[in-house]
C-alpha cells in the first residue's frame, strides 16, 4: 500500500515539474516573440526615416521645399504646398510609428525619448512646417494627447 502512495507522490510530483518546464519553455517564446517584435519595429522605423532622407537627398525640387521650412512663414505655390505636406506628413506618420510602439512596450522608454528629442530638433529646425502638422495633428481625434507629438502642440 505504502509503494503506491510514493509512487502515486512521484507521478504527481513529474506531473507538476513537466507543467512548470512547460510554462517556462512558453515563457521563453514569447520573450523570443517580443523581442523579435522590437527588433522588427525597430528597422521598420528606422526604414522609414531612411526613406524620408533619401527621398529628400533624390529630389532636389522638394529638398528645396522642405529646406524653405526652416522659415518661420514661407510662401509657396499650391503645388509645393502639396509636396511639403507630404513630407512633413511622411515624418508625422513615423513619429505616430514611434508612439504605438511605445505604448505597445516595443520601444524602451530611453530609445522613446531619443525619438523625442528628435522630434524637438525637428520642430526647431523646421518652424514653418509647424502649421502643416498642426492642422495634420488636429484633424486626426486624440493626436495632440500623444506624447510624441507634445513639441508640435507647444508651438501650435
Amino acid at each position: 500500500m505504502e509503494s503506491k502512495s510514493v509512487g502515486r507522490t512521484v507521478m504527481e510530483g513529474l506531473g507538476v515539474l513537466s507543467v512548470v518546464l512547460s510554462l517556462a519553455f512558453v515563457a521563453l517564446q514569447i520573450k523570443q516573440s517580443r523581442d523579435q517584435a522590437r527588433a522588427a519595429i525597430q528597422y521598420e522605423i528606422a526604414e522609414s526615416f531612411n526613406g524620408y532622407h533619401d527621398l529628400l537627398a533624390g529630389n532636389a525640387e522638394l529638398a528645396e521645399i522642405v529646406s524653405q521650412l526652416a522659415q518661420a512663414s514661407p510662401q509657396f505655390t499650391t503645388a509645393e504646398s502639396w509636396r511639403a505636406r507630404a513630407a512633413m506628413s511622411r515624418l508625422l506618420n513615423t513619429w505616430m510609428a514611434v508612439q504605438k510602439a511605445h505604448d505597445n512596450g516595443l520601444m524602451t522608454t530611453q530609445e522613446f525619448q531619443g525619438a523625442l528629442s528628435d522630434v524637438e530638433s525637428t520642430v526647431a529646425a523646421l518652424p514653418g512646417a509647424v502649421p502643416l502638422w498642426a492642422r495634420m495633428i488636429n484633424g486626426r481625434p486624440g493626436f495632440a494627447e500623444y506624447p510624441i507629438f507634445s513639441p508640435i502642440v507647444e508651438q501650435m
